[in-house]
């Protein structure tokens, strides 16, 4: 069986360094995918996660020998737990600037 992606943009598996900010607290997580649209990362479980949240966050992105350091906001859509781990998926597409888009599409499109 054939199974198609419908998905609008490109995914690819990543273990790149997210810092979340809520409420002035930073939360260290760990990138599990990304598109040009979202996030879908890893963090421990230890605040009351709200869906429709709008948060900060700082993404660390490497490409060859340099890290580049994207600075924006995203809405979480969706969080699941499991075994003491909050699985978050972090909706920023139209909430990011031109130049960190260029800078996600040379790390997803490498």
């Amino acid at each position: 069986m054939i199974s198609f992606e419908k998905r609008k943009y490109k995914r690819i598996d990543s273990n790149t360094r997210l810092e979340l900010y809520f409420d002035d607290t930073l939360f260290k997580a760990e990138v599990i995918n990304l598109s040009l649209s979202g996030i879908c990362c890893k963090t421990i479980a230890r605040y009351n996660y709200l869906p429709d949240k709008i948060l900060n966050f700082d993404l660390f992105i490497p490409i060859n020998n340099e890290t580049y350091l994207i600075k924006s906001h995203g809405l979480i859509v969706r969080e699941t737990y499991s075994a003491g781990i909050c699985f978050l998926a972090i909706y920023y597409n139209g909430l990011i600037n031109d130049q960190s888009k260029d800078i996600l599409k040379r790390y997803i499109f490498a």
